[in-house]
């Protein structure tokens, strides 16, 4: 199993780095980190490029922190094609909340 780590660049946006897999067993921390990013600043990018699997524990975890943000702008998630098809398979591409950019 491959670890999921975190990591913050502050600016504007702000950019959540995240790498590894996205689990039952690390859902909980990508949440925290999603939490703590969307605190500390108003604007977050989430850059998934590093994520080699994603699971609906994972997926859960993102709408949330989407949620969170009550409208003021959606979650942006770029270099996402694997949550992108996710959402796609789910049903659930059309999140308002959330704006995913499978990348290039």
């Amino acid at each position: 199993m491959e670890l999921l780590t975190t990591h913050l660049e502050t600016g504007n946006p702000s950019v959540l780095r995240v790498q590894g897999e996205i689990d039952l067993a690390t859902a909980d921390q990508l949440g925290e980190a999603l939490a703590q990013a969307l605190s500390a600043s108003q604007a977050v990018v989430v850059d998934m490029a590093g994520v080699t699997f994603i699971d609906g524990a994972g997926l859960r975890a993102i709408v949330q922190a989407a949620e969170s943000m009550n409208g003021r702008a959606p979650l942006t998630l770029v270099n996402a094609p694997r949550v992108a098809w996710l959402l796609k398979v789910l049903g659930l591409s059309d999140i308002g909340s959330l704006d995913v950019q499978e990348g290039d």
